[in-house]
Protein backbone atom coordinates (compact mmCIF):
# COMPACT_ATOMS: atom_id res chain seq x y z
CA UNK A 1 0.00 0.00 0.00
CA UNK A 2 1.46 3.38 -0.90
CA UNK A 3 -0.75 6.54 1.12
CA UNK A 4 -0.31 9.49 -0.25
CA UNK A 5 -0.62 12.93 2.20
CA UNK A 6 -0.52 15.90 0.99
CA UNK A 7 -2.98 17.76 3.80
CA UNK A 8 -1.77 16.35 7.39
CA UNK A 9 2.13 16.63 7.45
CA UNK A 10 4.31 13.55 8.38
CA UNK A 11 4.44 13.84 12.55
CA UNK A 12 0.78 13.63 13.24
CA UNK A 13 0.27 11.27 10.14
CA UNK A 14 2.91 8.75 11.29
CA UNK A 15 1.53 9.12 14.38
CA UNK A 16 -1.76 7.91 13.69
CA UNK A 17 -0.29 5.15 11.67
CA UNK A 18 1.95 3.90 14.48
CA UNK A 19 -0.73 3.85 16.89
CA UNK A 20 -2.86 1.92 14.10
CA UNK A 21 -0.11 -0.46 13.45
CA UNK A 22 0.39 -1.21 16.82
CA UNK A 23 -2.72 -1.75 18.17
CA UNK A 24 -3.16 -4.73 15.40
CA UNK A 25 0.22 -5.57 16.21
CA UNK A 26 1.65 -5.43 12.87
CA UNK A 27 5.23 -6.14 12.02
CA UNK A 28 8.13 -3.82 10.55
CA UNK A 29 7.47 -5.69 7.43
CA UNK A 30 3.94 -4.60 6.39
CA UNK A 31 4.18 -3.43 3.13
CA UNK A 32 2.83 0.20 3.47
CA UNK A 33 5.00 3.02 2.27
CA UNK A 34 3.74 7.25 3.61
CA UNK A 35 4.77 9.77 1.16
CA UNK A 36 3.63 13.08 3.09
CA UNK A 37 3.99 16.77 2.09
CA UNK A 38 5.45 15.67 -1.47
CA UNK A 39 3.60 18.70 -2.80
CA UNK A 40 1.88 16.21 -6.20
CA UNK A 41 0.18 17.98 -8.37
CA UNK A 42 -1.72 16.10 -10.76
CA UNK A 43 -2.09 18.79 -13.37
CA UNK A 44 1.21 18.59 -14.40
CA UNK A 45 2.50 15.61 -16.64
CA UNK A 46 5.67 15.41 -14.51
CA UNK A 47 4.68 15.48 -11.38
CA UNK A 48 1.89 12.25 -12.43
CA UNK A 49 4.79 10.87 -13.90
CA UNK A 50 7.16 10.83 -11.13
CA UNK A 51 4.23 9.66 -8.84
CA UNK A 52 3.21 6.54 -10.81
CA UNK A 53 7.28 5.50 -10.65
CA UNK A 54 7.16 5.98 -7.46
CA UNK A 55 4.32 3.81 -7.42
CA UNK A 56 6.18 1.22 -9.45
CA UNK A 57 9.21 1.33 -7.29
CA UNK A 58 7.37 0.34 -4.09
CA UNK A 59 5.10 -2.37 -6.26
CA UNK A 60 1.72 -0.64 -4.93
CA UNK A 61 -1.62 -2.54 -5.22
CA UNK A 62 -3.69 -0.27 -3.42
CA UNK A 63 -2.74 3.79 -3.55
CA UNK A 64 -4.19 5.72 -1.03
CA UNK A 65 -4.34 9.94 -2.01
CA UNK A 66 -5.49 12.23 0.57
CA UNK A 67 -7.14 14.46 -0.29
CA UNK A 68 -8.44 15.09 -3.88
CA UNK A 69 -8.29 19.23 -3.99
CA UNK A 70 -4.50 19.18 -2.86
CA UNK A 71 -4.07 17.56 -5.91
CA UNK A 72 -5.50 20.60 -8.18
CA UNK A 73 -2.48 23.22 -6.89
CA UNK A 74 -4.49 26.10 -7.19
CA UNK A 75 -7.13 25.47 -9.36
CA UNK A 76 -10.16 25.02 -8.93
CA UNK A 77 -12.83 22.01 -7.98
CA UNK A 78 -15.44 23.53 -9.68
CA UNK A 79 -13.63 24.03 -12.87
CA UNK A 80 -13.60 21.53 -15.59
CA UNK A 81 -10.14 22.40 -17.41
CA UNK A 82 -8.46 22.48 -13.29
CA UNK A 83 -10.23 18.92 -13.04
CA UNK A 84 -9.79 16.80 -16.66
CA UNK A 85 -6.27 16.35 -15.90
CA UNK A 86 -6.44 15.13 -12.77
CA UNK A 87 -8.68 12.54 -13.03
CA UNK A 88 -6.79 11.75 -16.09
CA UNK A 89 -3.89 11.06 -14.46
CA UNK A 90 -5.78 9.20 -11.71
CA UNK A 91 -6.76 6.62 -14.32
CA UNK A 92 -2.91 6.77 -15.78
CA UNK A 93 -1.72 6.01 -12.41
CA UNK A 94 -4.47 3.42 -11.91
CA UNK A 95 -3.81 2.06 -15.17
CA UNK A 96 0.11 2.20 -14.71
CA UNK A 97 0.40 0.04 -11.72
CA UNK A 98 -2.55 -2.24 -12.08
CA UNK A 99 -3.61 -1.17 -8.94
CA UNK A 100 -6.66 0.47 -7.09
CA UNK A 101 -6.37 4.33 -6.42
CA UNK A 102 -8.92 5.85 -3.70
CA UNK A 103 -9.06 9.46 -2.93
CA UNK A 104 -10.60 10.91 -0.84
CA UNK A 105 -12.59 14.07 -1.19
CA UNK A 106 -14.67 16.70 0.91
CA UNK A 107 -18.28 17.46 1.11
CA UNK A 108 -19.80 21.03 1.49
CA UNK A 109 -22.10 22.24 3.56
CA UNK A 110 -25.22 20.58 2.44
CA UNK A 111 -23.37 17.39 2.32
CA UNK A 112 -22.66 16.65 -1.12
CA UNK A 113 -19.51 16.02 -2.78
CA UNK A 114 -17.57 19.29 -4.13
CA UNK A 115 -16.86 20.37 -7.49
CA UNK A 116 -17.15 19.35 -11.04
CA UNK A 117 -19.85 16.91 -12.47
CA UNK A 118 -15.98 15.19 -14.13
CA UNK A 119 -15.03 14.06 -10.36
CA UNK A 120 -18.16 11.59 -10.34
CA UNK A 121 -18.34 10.89 -14.13
CA UNK A 122 -14.48 9.69 -13.56
CA UNK A 123 -14.62 7.37 -10.81
CA UNK A 124 -15.68 3.66 -11.39
CA UNK A 125 -17.19 3.73 -7.61
CA UNK A 126 -18.33 6.56 -5.37
CA UNK A 127 -18.91 5.96 -1.49
CA UNK A 128 -20.37 8.47 0.71
CA UNK A 129 -18.86 8.13 4.62
CA UNK A 130 -20.87 9.34 7.29
CA UNK A 131 -20.67 8.87 11.11
CA UNK A 132 -22.73 10.80 13.41
CA UNK A 133 -21.16 12.73 16.49
CA UNK A 134 -21.34 10.20 19.48
CA UNK A 135 -22.39 7.22 17.14
CA UNK A 136 -20.06 4.54 16.98
CA UNK A 137 -21.79 3.10 13.58
CA UNK A 138 -19.94 4.43 10.39
CA UNK A 139 -22.46 4.19 6.82
CA UNK A 140 -21.25 3.87 3.48
CA UNK A 141 -23.87 4.95 0.90
CA UNK A 142 -22.86 4.21 -2.90
CA UNK A 143 -23.71 7.33 -4.51
CA UNK A 144 -22.20 6.23 -8.25
CA UNK A 145 -21.16 2.34 -9.37
CA UNK A 146 -19.88 2.19 -12.96
CA UNK A 147 -19.83 -1.73 -12.88
CA UNK A 148 -21.81 -3.12 -10.37
CA UNK A 149 -24.80 -1.59 -8.46
CA UNK A 150 -23.35 -2.46 -4.21
CA UNK A 151 -26.03 -1.76 -1.73
CA UNK A 152 -25.31 0.55 1.31
CA UNK A 153 -23.75 -0.39 4.25
CA UNK A 154 -22.74 -0.19 7.68
CA UNK A 155 -20.12 -0.83 10.34
CA UNK A 156 -19.53 -0.43 13.68
CA UNK A 157 -16.11 0.97 15.50
CA UNK A 158 -14.99 -0.97 18.65
CA UNK A 159 -11.89 -1.00 20.88
CA UNK A 160 -11.88 -5.02 21.50
CA UNK A 161 -8.98 -5.82 24.44
CA UNK A 162 -6.57 -9.09 23.30
CA UNK A 163 -3.73 -10.31 25.00
CA UNK A 164 -3.63 -6.75 27.10
CA UNK A 165 -3.85 -5.02 24.00
CA UNK A 166 -6.76 -2.92 22.82
CA UNK A 167 -7.35 -2.63 19.37
CA UNK A 168 -9.59 -0.70 16.87
CA UNK A 169 -11.77 -2.69 14.61
CA UNK A 170 -14.94 -2.44 12.48
CA UNK A 171 -17.32 -5.25 13.08
CA UNK A 172 -20.53 -5.81 10.55
CA UNK A 173 -23.72 -3.80 11.39
CA UNK A 174 -26.95 -6.06 10.94
CA UNK A 175 -29.37 -4.36 8.67
CA UNK A 176 -29.28 -2.18 5.64
CA UNK A 177 -28.66 1.77 6.37
CA UNK A 178 -31.46 3.87 5.23
CA UNK A 179 -29.73 6.51 2.99
CA UNK A 180 -30.21 10.17 4.11
CA UNK A 181 -33.07 12.23 2.29
CA UNK A 182 -30.16 14.77 0.64
CA UNK A 183 -28.35 11.69 -0.55
CA UNK A 184 -27.63 12.38 -4.27
CA UNK A 185 -27.07 9.65 -6.52
CA UNK A 186 -26.24 9.67 -9.76
CA UNK A 187 -29.40 8.16 -11.99
CA UNK A 188 -28.23 6.00 -14.70
CA UNK A 189 -28.33 6.60 -18.26
CA UNK A 190 -27.83 10.47 -17.41
CA UNK A 191 -24.36 11.59 -19.12
CA UNK A 192 -22.91 14.05 -21.16
CA UNK A 193 -24.60 17.11 -21.33
CA UNK A 194 -27.77 16.60 -19.29
CA UNK A 195 -25.36 14.80 -16.36
CA UNK A 196 -23.59 18.67 -16.28
CA UNK A 197 -27.05 20.07 -16.23
CA UNK A 198 -28.28 17.80 -13.60
CA UNK A 199 -25.04 18.37 -11.68
CA UNK A 200 -25.84 21.95 -12.13
CA UNK A 201 -29.22 22.02 -10.65
CA UNK A 202 -28.29 19.27 -7.81
CA UNK A 203 -25.60 21.54 -6.25
CA UNK A 204 -27.87 24.77 -6.53
CA UNK A 205 -30.93 23.02 -5.40
CA UNK A 206 -32.71 24.73 -8.18
CA UNK A 207 -31.89 26.86 -11.38
CA UNK A 208 -33.91 28.72 -13.71
CA UNK A 209 -33.21 28.50 -17.67
CA UNK A 210 -31.31 31.75 -17.65
CA UNK A 211 -29.08 30.96 -14.65
CA UNK A 212 -27.99 27.29 -16.41
CA UNK A 213 -27.52 29.53 -19.96
CA UNK A 214 -25.52 31.90 -17.42
CA UNK A 215 -23.39 29.13 -15.88
CA UNK A 216 -21.05 28.61 -19.46
CA UNK A 217 -20.71 25.28 -18.89
CA UNK A 218 -19.82 25.22 -22.77
CA UNK A 219 -23.53 23.58 -24.06
CA UNK A 220 -24.92 25.69 -26.51
CA UNK A 221 -28.21 26.91 -25.99
CA UNK A 222 -29.99 23.93 -28.56
CA UNK A 223 -28.12 21.42 -26.54
CA UNK A 224 -29.22 22.80 -23.21
CA UNK A 225 -32.64 22.83 -24.15
CA UNK A 226 -32.32 19.08 -25.08
CA UNK A 227 -30.80 18.16 -22.40
CA UNK A 228 -32.94 19.73 -19.70
CA UNK A 229 -36.03 18.03 -22.11
CA UNK A 230 -34.23 15.04 -21.51
CA UNK A 231 -34.03 15.32 -17.89
CA UNK A 232 -37.45 15.95 -17.33
CA UNK A 233 -39.19 13.33 -19.37
CA UNK A 234 -36.76 10.71 -17.31
CA UNK A 235 -38.36 12.59 -14.12
CA UNK A 236 -35.10 13.28 -13.11
CA UNK A 237 -35.89 16.83 -12.49
CA UNK A 238 -38.89 18.96 -12.80
CA UNK A 239 -40.56 22.36 -13.02
CA UNK A 240 -41.23 24.09 -9.50
CA UNK A 241 -42.43 27.31 -10.97
CA UNK A 242 -45.66 25.77 -11.96
CA UNK A 243 -45.85 25.44 -15.43
CA UNK A 244 -47.77 28.41 -15.94
CA UNK A 245 -47.87 30.75 -19.25
CA UNK A 246 -45.00 33.72 -18.68
CA UNK A 247 -43.79 32.09 -15.78
CA UNK A 248 -39.99 31.63 -15.84
CA UNK A 249 -38.84 28.13 -15.98
CA UNK A 250 -37.03 27.14 -12.83
CA UNK A 251 -35.97 23.09 -12.52
CA UNK A 252 -35.19 21.11 -9.16
CA UNK A 253 -34.35 17.60 -8.52
CA UNK A 254 -37.08 15.31 -8.78
CA UNK A 255 -38.46 13.67 -5.30
CA UNK A 256 -38.02 10.55 -5.55
CA UNK A 257 -41.54 7.95 -5.15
Amino acid sequence: MLFIDEQTGPRQLLARFNAALKAHGASADTPLHIRSLAGHTLRDKDSADALIQLARSKKARLIVIDAFSNLLRGGSESSLAAVLPVVFHLRRLAEACSAAVVVTHHTNRHGFFRGSYAISAAADLMLQVQSKSGDPTIAFYTLKSRLLAPPSFSARANFESADGARRFCLSRQLGRVSSPQNLMRIPPGVSGDAFTVFDEIWHHEKMTFKELRARRMGIPEGSLRNAIQQLLDEGVIARVDGGTQGAEATYALARPP
